[in-house]
């Protein structure tokens, strides 16, 4: 991370930080933020390199896919560490992060049932957590 401002730019947007705030306990690919968060594969992809760019995820390929998680080297960095460890808490009370989380869930535990890792296992999860 070059500056504080730098970084608190890149946690200036709400797309962003629900990534992050869902990358926080799992590593994750691009349909699985896609059905958590109900957005559009490019809007996922753009706020995914802003954070990679900036030093706050990272990614691996496993297979055909490509998976993000929060930068461990982070963990070097008392203050960006810090303020990142504080996200959950400060969104405990949420509604959207609530509603991300359940999503999230609910496209894992669907993974798991079927086998299948794509954006039409997933699509709709969101809108049915919503609803309820």
């Amino acid at each position: 991370m070059d500056s504080p401002s730098n970084f608190f730019q890149i946690l200036s947007d709400t797309t962003r930080i629900r990534i992050l705030l869902l990358l926080d306990k799992h590593e994750l690919c691009v349909c699985q933020l896609m059905g958590a968060l109900g957005m559009a594969q490019s809007r996922i992809s753009r706020q995914l390199a802003v954070l990679r760019d900036g030093g706050l995820v990272i990614n691996s390929r496993k297979g055909n896919w490509i998976y993000y998680k929060i930068n461990p080297k982070l963990t070097d960095k008392g203050m960006e560490k810090d303020i990142l460890s504080q996200l959950p808490k400060w969104l405990n009370d949420d509604e959207i992060a609530k509603s991300d989380g359940l999503a999230l869930r609910a496209c894992l535990k669907q993974q798991e049932t079927t086998g299948n890792c794509d954006l039409k296992s997933f699509a709709g999860v969101r809108e049915k957590i919503v609803r309820k």
